[in-house]
């Protein structure tokens, strides 16, 4: 395990990371989103999203529980879909029933999930993204849970330097 801090204290710094974390995902890959409401979580997805060529308008699953989106610009060199889930309205025991692991069990697209602290069961590999206020500013802290998230997230750190 291994972890990496960011200081995000504008909207672009918040994209950037985003555009980072979406430059190097691939089909499997499993992004799991900490953090209180306002530090960010939808935002970096959005910045993920467009980072995969995704053509839609990403917007919190808060009702729904999961949006998938398909429509990728022509030119995009990542054709995988994005499945984004918001865990908010639910309990930890219920998060169980959700049957996520078929998401990220299936190599299908990148898995997001937002308020991943609810989650009973976890993929075996995949980047924990925590984001918190510190004083005024936002920051991240990005941590590998396993060989392939440990790679993307070198990735990452290379993109942001």
């Amino acid at each position: 395990m291994e972890a990496f801090d960011v200081d995000l204290p504008t909207l672009q710094a918040t994209n950037r990371l985003g555009e980072c974390i979406g430059r190097f995902a691939l089909p499997g890959d499993a992004l799991l989103l900490i953090g209180e409401l306002g530090t960010g979580k939808t935002t970096l997805t959005q910045a993920v999203a467009r980072s995969l060529g995704i053509l839609d308008k990403v917007v919190s699953p808060t009702f729904t529980l999961v949006n998938e989106y398909r429509e990728h610009a022509s030119d995009s060199p990542k054709q995988f879909p994005l499945f984004h889930f918001d865990l908010y309205r639910l309990e930890s025991a219920q998060t169980d029933e959700l049957g996520l692991w078929e998401y990220w069990e299936g190599n299908r697209g990148l898995v997001v999930i937002e308020w991943a602290e609810r989650l009973l069961d976890h993929p075996d590999d995949f980047l924990e993204v925590e984001l918190f206020h510190a004083g005024e500013e936002r920051r991240a802290r990005l941590i590998s849970h396993g060989e392939r998230s440990f790679a993307w997230l070198k990735e990452i750190v290379s993109c942001w330097s």
